[in-house]
């Protein structure tokens, strides 16, 4: 290849990714301005309603580790009242 025609692709090269970036940021800059109040209320609330569903699944998981907790005692005391050497 000679090198007027490297020189060439290098310049095309570095003008398409000034332009994608540049479209990036317009993109970027649009997603932004298109957020209405009513948007950013709207995701707030999503953001709570996902909180509150890990908070809930939280608990019903400590509730099951309890539970189990609580069988694992009991199958132990009976365990000793039928071998009590143990």
């Amino acid at each position: 290849m000679s090198a007027i025609k490297h020189k060439t692709l290098l310049e095309n090269l570095a003008a398409s990714q000034l332009t994608e970036r540049r479209s990036g940021e317009t993109v970027y800059a649009l997603i932004v301005a298109s957020m209405t109040p009513a948007a950013d209320d709207l995701a707030g609330e999503m953001r709570r309603e996902i909180e509150a569903r890990h908070a809930e699944a939280d608990r019903l998981r400590l509730r099951a580790i309890e539970r189990a907790q609580v069988d694992a005692d009991l199958a132990q005391r009976r365990f000793m009242l039928v071998h009590p050497s143990n």
